[in-house]
């Protein structure tokens, strides 16, 4: 059994979304409800709490929604926003309540905003001045966004979420490699590595789960070409070019097959 018919991947209908529901992973009840071990409930939520506030008044210094807010060393607005974005969602906050409702939709706009609407890179989250984020910041918008569909669809935002989820899940597909994996610009590339791929393999489940329409066929091509990354020790390398490997790697391709199902 391939590993998308085995996770699902029919290639025919797409999941519709539902209000409420969530991605395999991440969590959208609020930080109360969370199980923790007894004793450490009250310092875990504490630290929680600390954290989706930092980013709160992090944003709050800017008026554009981004995180961070002015340019600095290693600028990545799109990817870092996006990150903030599924942390508050995963704080129980979504478009329409939560106390960080306000937040999460000025960063789910910024993000919004910065998507290429024709040309080549149609589809493409980015943002003038970014020139890190590049795909993996693309993969963490599309990610961002399809959880905000998926817990909101009926939202003000709902029907520009999906029209903008299908855009961004279309030029992840158009941008595969021919390996099967992706690199670092929106458009084919003969060059491919795992971190790339992790990226953009989990957006592709994010907006599949949200209700996307994503092929098998491209799902079947990501799974190859991560496999053949594996050394004979078991680690994955950077690349078929780049042997060099490590934890970090090795985790992004087993998140990569987790998220297609290959166990």
């Amino acid at each position: 059994m391939g590993a998308a018919l085995a996770w699902g991947w029919d290639g025919e209908s797409p999941v519709k979304a539902e209000s409420g529901a969530a991605l395999q992973g991440v969590p959208s009840t609020p930080l109360d409800s969370l199980e923790v071990s007894p004793g450490s409930e009250p310092r875990v939520l504490a630290a929680l709490d600390r954290g989706l506030a930092y980013l709160a008044a992090q944003q709050r210094k800017g008026t554009t929604g981004a995180l961070p807010c002015t340019p600095g060393d290693n600028h990545a607005p799109v990817g870092i926003t996006a990150l903030a974005a599924l942390a508050w969602i995963g704080g129980g906050s979504n478009l329409t309540r939560g106390p960080y409702m306000e937040e999460l939709g000025r960063a789910i706009d910024y993000l919004l905003d910065g998507q290429v609407q024709d040309g080549e890179r149609k589809g493409y989250f980015t943002q003038t001045g970014d020139q890190v984020s590049q795909t993996h910041g693309h993969g963490l918008a599309t990610l961002a966004l399809a959880q905000a569909f998926t817990i909101s669809p009926r939202s003000a935002r709902g029907a520009r979420i999906e029209l903008a989820l299908r855009n961004a899940c279309d030029r992840i597909l158009a941008a595969q490699g021919v390996d099967g994996g992706w690199y670092y610009t929106p458009t084919p590339s003969v060059q491919q590595e795992g971190s790339v791929t992790v990226a953009l393999v989990w957006a592709l489940r994010g907006a599949k789960d949200a209700g996307i329409y994503i092929p098998v066929e491209p799902i079947d091509r990501a799974v190859a070409y991560v496999k053949s990354l594996q050394q004979a020790g078991g680690g994955f390398q950077y690349s078929a070019t780049r042997p060099n490997t490590s934890v970090a790697l090795t985790a992004a391709a087993l998140s990569t097959l987790h998220a297609t199902g290959t166990y």
